[in-house]
């Protein structure tokens, strides 16, 4: 490649444009969670919660960290609002969810995920974030679980999937949800300019995605191949936080964690 092509390699960006409409309406808040599942060797899962500017919150209790084995079900609970500092009202309301994927077992590949839900508002003519469990709720109801692949691929360039390689994607329910794409376990995609068809709403970048009211998010798209190492169940809760919390919590004390039977995987 020559040296120019390099250099418009490394500045073009992957723009997520969506169209403008007349009224935006903003989903009401929700809880919700985030199951993870490693679908072969061991994984490590890390979740995030984000803010109106798609930046990670100062959260007392996140960042969480869990280990996963194949097929077993991680679960993240995630309120409407997390707390910030010791403090009655240190709290601050959650839009988002930003996820990483290692696989650590032989391996050491990594997957991020931006789950995100994304509105135009043509007031302010700016793209505005909203929800992510809100919007979930309202468009395929409360206690539905929606699933996510997660993508990982040789984003070095040497022809061996392992250390080194981070594939950034990021998935914008207000495509994917309209379309509910469906994959299967080692399912491979061919990712071309950081786009799958086949995967409306989803984005994937060489470096992480930033958000500008402007234009949305950006990043350094991929072309290559990707494959399906793990994915994410999140489902929108109706049930106050507090309970959601407890029985988590009760989950965990208990050690009801429970591997996926071989035929309700993918």
């Amino acid at each position: 490649m020559s040296t120019s092509l390099k250099v418009l390699a490394v500045v073009v960006s992957l723009v997520f444009v969506q169209p403008a409409v007349s009224a935006v309406t903003f989903p009401r808040p929700a809880n919700g969670q985030v199951v993870e599942v490693c679908l072969h060797r061991l994984c490590e899962f890390t979740v995030w919660v984000t803010d109106a500017a798609g930046g990670i919150i100062p959260a007392v209790l996140y960042p969480q960290t869990k280990l996963g084995e194949r097929d077993q079900q991680v679960t993240f609970g995630i309120g409407k609002r997390v707390q910030t500092g010791p403090n009655p009202g240190d709290d601050e309301a959650v839009f988002d969810v930003f996820q990483r994927t290692k696989i650590i077992q032989n391996s050491g590949e990594v997957n991020t995920l931006k789950i995100e839900a994304m509105l135009f508002d043509p007031t302010s003519a700016s793209f505005v974030l909203s929800n992510v469990f809100g919007a979930l709720g309202e468009a395929v109801g409360f206690g539905v679980e929606v699933r996510i692949p997660d993508l990982f691929a040789d984003t070095s360039g040497d022809g061996v999937l392992g250390d080194g390689d981070v594939l950034h994607s990021l998935v914008d329910l207000t495509v994917f949800l309209a379309a509910l794409p469906t994959f299967v376990a080692g399912q491979a995609f061919d990712v071309v300019d950081g786009i799958v068809p086949g995967l409306p709403g989803m984005m994937f970048s060489t470096t992480e995605f930033e958000f500008d009211p402007a234009t949305g998010f950006s990043g350094t798209p991929f072309t290559g191949r990707a494959t399906t190492e793990a994915f994410h169940g999140i489902t929108a809760l109706a049930t106050p936080q507090s309970w959601s919390l407890a029985l988590l919590a009760l989950a965990v004390a208990g050690g009801l964690g429970r591997r996926l039977p071989p035929d309700d995987r993918l």
